[in-house]
């Protein structure tokens, strides 16, 4: 097998390109200048429909991958009149001064926040409202077919984020960027081969040209207040000269505090006795992280590039104390205690990526991405327990540490008037877990394990898309070879230990017909456990909760179906999706102490999301976005029901006011409905935030979750009902300070690699 592989990965090294034709211009002035930040166009001649678009670079050149014949070049800049010219291979756009005197433009913008192309959504936000919201992350959160909180595309779940086609490695990178820098936004629902398995969505974020040399940067101060007060402080530096560009970033979350109350209730049957068992009681968390990024991008020559980050990330302390008052109703009576739980963890990060880029010519690119990572993560609970006659100690501490190791190339070339995209990523995790019981007299549950999982894997891919005119494909298959080994106390445990082979074929299609656009999907992914999931070890949670992962978890193996749609100001999607070997939560009762065991079990079910987004500009000065959405699962398992719909609604809402100041209002909830084998109560949650831009700086005042919703939901089981409560005491109230100067972006081409291995550490 391993010799098949090499064979592959050497075969495909070696690429076959056909001719093809690109289109290489300059823009210039009347004084033979070169214009920078020209729009430039590109037409089809026989109706002038606008096919792409991009903005001279600092020497006034630009260039568009596509045969020139049968299409138009329109460029336009301010002070000079606008010319429309047949493209060329090669050619040099002289712009003429423009008569008139501009002395104030108000641009109303009335454009579809989103429209379709190549199956993607894209949206512009140079010129637009969006422009001014400050950072990325708060444009992220305006734009339909995001959620407002966090950054997750609606029924894609968390994206891949790649800025200026360089892969995002940590959230602080989204920071460096403000809004106003910003070209435009594409989300692509239905990513090709390319891509790790289980990715379900992937943000290209393209910023326009930087102001060019020198030192620039932007640092945040927060401060919030709930139920206690937290402080938050970010500095993001950037130095460019000439072809070296040289990136710092570095944040410390100081006093993150948190207090919560929560209730838990059990209901089983133990040694053939009902048992109703419940803790309630309040949570207090403490916290210190921070981490630090410093990176450099080297153009080495026109058409060679290298570069390099490292990401080091720590929690320096995290501890929580919980104390809660217990209560176990037996057929014998009723027995009532008291616990004291101190939580302490601490974790760090070390994540070095390097690439290498190299255009040999206009009919082949490579770009090579390494990235090693090394996590580790320490947790010690310290749980005193009490009641009328005596009282008890249990300290369990849990040690985990983990490497991974990937290696990806990628070739890009024009064949058949298409881009055919073709490859191999290989990667090397090693994942350890010790738990043990430090108290000496414990004598219960809880054993010590030492446990440890190692996977080689290896996939190939191959990526062909191509343009009829109005119709867009996109085709690709990818093989996935995986070798898993897992030890337990230092023994090879056979049963546990497997190899997968896997073919993953993708198609998309999309077709625009006048102001409609549709696409049309079919792909096959696996999406696997968290090595976490896949720890045999028994772990406590609470007097009646213990948990164990479960070694011979199965990736799951995914047939998804996707149609998309699009017009005006109108979105839709829906998806309909077959997960074979599906990882299902599942609750079951301990046998030798009473209480209940959570454990993860593969299912195989199907089922169907579907979402409709409307956001259109009223007033001129409100730009709203509602999104409805509707999620259905076919789940069944040991004769017990898990199929009632759920329905989610969010509404969200930018007003732009005179003098640069904002309001933002974001509200969602969700009703009664299963995910998984849990059924969520339900709850509602509000946003709100006044902003003002001021030059370099930028204040913000907001709270969040105004109305202090709750998260509630409960789960039956055939042996065992739960229920939760959790109350973080919120609405949160926050104050920002933002300075910018001098702001560049980065250069950084690298892609990474081993991402959906770091996913899963």
């Amino acid at each position: 097998m391993n010799k098949y592989l090499i064979a592959l990965i050497l075969s495909i090294a070696y690429p076959i390109c056909l001719s093809s034709q690109n289109i290489y211009g300059t823009v210039i002035g009347e004084n033979h200048t070169k214009l920078s930040l020209a729009t430039v166009a590109l037409l089809e001649k026989r109706d002038s429909i606008f096919i792409s678009g991009v903005v001279s670079n600092d020497d006034g050149s630009f260039s568009f991958k596509t045969n020139p014949s049968n299409r138009l070049i329109k460029v336009s800049c301010v002070g000079y009149k606008t010319r429309v010219i047949p493209a060329a291979d090669s050619m040099t756009v002289l712009l003429q001064t423009s008569e008139r005197t501009i002395k104030e433009v108000t641009v109303t913008a009335t454009r579809p926040t989103f429209k379709m192309k190549q199956g993607m959504f894209v949206s512009t936000i140079q010129g637009t409202v969006f422009s001014k919201l400050g950072k990325v992350t708060d444009v992220l959160h305006q734009l339909p077919m995001m959620s407002s909180d966090g950054i997750s595309v609606l029924g894609r779940g968390t994206p891949l984020i790649y800025i200026n086609n360089k892969l995002m490695r940590n959230s602080s990178e989204l920071q460096r960027i403000s809004s106003d820098m910003i070209k435009d936004i594409k989300i692509d629902m239905n990513p090709g081969a390319k891509y790790s398995s289980n990715v379900r969505a992937v943000i290209f974020i393209t910023t326009v040209k930087p102001l060019g040399d020198g030192f620039g940067g932007d640092m945040t101060f927060q401060e919030s207040v709930s139920s206690c007060w937290n402080t938050y402080g970010e500095m993001n530096l950037n130095y460019r000269k000439k072809n070296l560009d040289v990136f710092i970033s570095t944040a410390l979350s100081d006093f993150n505090n948190l207090h919560s109350q929560r209730k838990d209730v059990y209901n089983f049957k133990y040694n053939n006795k009902d048992i109703y068992a419940n803790y309630e009681g309040d949570g207090y968390q403490s916290s210190k992280n921070g981490y630090f990024s410093l990176g450099f991008n080297e153009q080495v020559t026109s058409k060679q590039s290298i570069g390099a980050t490292y990401t080091f990330s720590r929690v320096f302390s995290n501890n929580m104390t919980q104390t809660y008052h217990n209560q176990m109703i037996m057929d014998s009576g009723t027995s009532e205690f008291d616990t004291s739980n101190h939580n302490f963890t601490q974790n760090g990060s070390h994540t070095m990526s390097v690439y290498y880029e190299n255009k040999f010519n206009d009919k082949l690119s490579l770009n090579v991405d390494g990235t090693y990572a090394h996590y580790n993560n320490y947790n010690k609970q310290t749980v005193n327990t009490t009641d009328t006659d005596n009282s008890s100690t249990l300290i369990p501490a849990s040690r985990s540490n983990s490497d991974m190791a990937a290696i990806k190339s990628i070739f890009t070339s024009p064949i058949a008037l298409g881009k055919l995209e073709y490859g191999f990523e290989t990667t090397y995790t090693r994942y350890r877990q010790k738990y043990n019981v430090e108290n000496n007299d414990y004598n219960g549950e809880l054993k010590n394990s030492d446990n440890e999982s190692r996977q080689t894997a290896a996939n190939l891919f191959v990526n062909y898309s191509r343009e009829f005119g109005k119709l867009y494909t996109q085709m690709g298959v990818k093989y996935e070879y995986t070798n898993y080994d897992y030890d337990s106390n230092g023994k090879r445990i056979d049963e546990s230990c497997r190899t997968y082979n896997y073919i993953l074929p993708s198609l998309t299609v999309s077709y625009n017909i006048k102001k409609v656009s549709l696409a049309l999907s079919y792909n096959i992914y696996t999406s696997s456990p968290s090595y976490s999931q896949l720890d045999d070890g028994l772990q406590y949670i609470s007097d009646f909760r213990y948990y164990r992962g479960n070694s011979q978890l199965k990736p799951t193996y995914n047939h998804d179906i996707s149609l998309i749609a699009s017009y005006r100001d109108f979105q839709l999607t829906c998806d309909y999706t077959y997960l074979k070997n599906a990882i299902i939560t599942w609750f079951d009762v301990m046998e030798s102490t009473p209480a209940v065991l959570s454990t993860d079990k593969n299912f195989s079910y199907s089922n169907i999301y579907s979402t409709i987004s409307y956001s259109p500009t009223l007033f001129r000065i409100w730009k709203p976005s509602w999104n409805i959405q509707m999620y259905k699962q076919w789940l069944t398992y040991d004769g017990l029901s898990y199929n009632h719909p759920s329905y989610m609604i969010e509404w969200k809402n930018l007003i732009t006011l005179p003098k640069d100041w904002k309001i933002i209002v974001n509200a969602n909830g969700h009703l009664r409905g299963n995910a998984d084998t849990y059924m969520a109560r339900p709850s509602m949650r509000v946003n709100m935030a006044v902003q003002k831009n001021m030059n370099n700086w930028r204040m913000k005042f907001g709270v969040s979750n105004a109305f202090n919703s709750k998260e509630k939901g409960y789960s039956q089981y055939v042996n065992a009902y739960t229920s939760h409560y959790v109350n973080n005491y919120n609405p949160t109230f926050y104050l920002a300070f933002t300075y910018s100067f001098n702001p560049a972006q980065s250069k950084y081409k690298g892609k990474s690699a081993g991402q959906s291995e770091i996913n899963r550490l």
